[in-house]
């Protein structure tokens, strides 16, 4: 059986503060309420709390282009954070799914096998509105809505 190990999600620019800050109060309330299990967290839990809380209270003020700056820097930090508690909890879970889930993190899917997709047929190419651009014509495939 292939280890799991922590998801670590892209997220969208537009939305990456407000999920860090969720991120961090999970994991930080998820590994206070089991230290037996993560004992020697790396960073410690009382530093990741400080650095969330300082996080969302600038999501509360960040009305303007100072304190919206100062946010984005804390939410980089508050994921660097996370990102450094992840590969403690990596290394302590050692691919056990529920010590992963124990902690606040979220696990990874397994890795699956995607069939090859099906070869496109091109009915036409034209130009398009716009300069330097074409519009290509390929004949449906089935019910898809993505090729």
């Amino acid at each position: 059986m292939p280890k799991r190990k922590i998801a670590v999600l892209l997220i969208d620019k537009h939305q990456l503060c407000g999920r860090v800050a969720a991120l961090g109060i999970r994991v930080v309330a998820r590994m206070q309420k089991n230290k037996e299990k993560f004992p020697k967290a790396d960073p410690p839990m009382n530093k990741l709390a400080t650095e969330v809380s300082k996080l969302i209270k600038l999501i509360a003020e960040a009305d303007s282009k100072k304190t919206r700056a100062l946010r984005n820097a804390q939410s980089e930090k508050v994921f660097r954070l996370l990102q450094q508690e992840s590969r403690y909890v990596n290394n302590v879970a050692n691919g056990d799914e529920t010590l992963i889930l124990l902690s606040g993190f979220y696990v990874s899917a397994e890795p699956k096998k995607h069939e090859a997709p099906e070869m496109v047929v091109i009915l036409s190419i034209e130009k398009g509105k716009l300069p330097n651009t074409v519009k290509i014509k390929i004949m449906a495939m089935g019910r898809r809505t993505l090729y």
